[in-house]
């Protein structure tokens, strides 16, 4: 019995390990797709400001 208990024990570390390796590339790809929208926001406040800002010189 313990050679069994053993098994799925190391069976189960395995899953984990994949589970985590997954988990963790996941959250990678999320990070840099939320960074790009982070950023793709940025971009057009500031465009927005920019453009509010020059119609007020001109006004």
């Amino acid at each position: 019995g313990q050679i069994v208990l053993m098994r799925s024990l190391e069976i189960r570390e395995k899953r984990t390990k994949l589970f985590m390796a997954n988990s963790r590339q996941g959250t990678e790809t999320f990070a840099v797709v939320f960074m790009v929208v982070v950023i793709h926001v940025a971009k057009v406040r500031v465009c927005a400001i920019y453009n509010k800002s020059k119609l007020h010189k001109l006004y």
